[in-house]
């Protein structure tokens, strides 16, 4: 099970693309990627940006990570851990 330092989630409250929902023990992150417009500074038609979910447990000063999906419209795609580990080491690492 992957996990999360607490506060390292709650600096991402302040990140641009970051949204946090905390429900009690259950934490919420959405996370939205910047469009290639946003990351180029181009203007390309574009479809509807995918969203990053990842859903945890707060369990004393850390996030235990229950599930992470990427959704996009009515679909959505389960991460495996290997597909998170990256996002963990560079939120770990104070990247954000």
């Amino acid at each position: 099970m992957l996990k999360l330092n607490l506060n390292k989630v709650i600096e991402l409250k302040n990140q641009p693309n970051y949204s946090v929902v905390v429900e009690g023990s259950k934490l919420t992150i959405y996370y939205t990627p910047p469009s290639i417009s946003e990351a180029g500074g181009i203007d390309v038609g574009e479809e509807e940006m995918p969203i990053i979910e990842i859903h945890g447990e707060i369990k004393g000063e850390e996030v235990e990570i229950i599930k992470a999906e990427i959704v996009k419209g009515n679909n959505r795609k389960n991460l495996s851990e290997d597909e998170l580990q990256l996002w963990l080491d560079y939120i770990s690492g104070g990247g954000g």
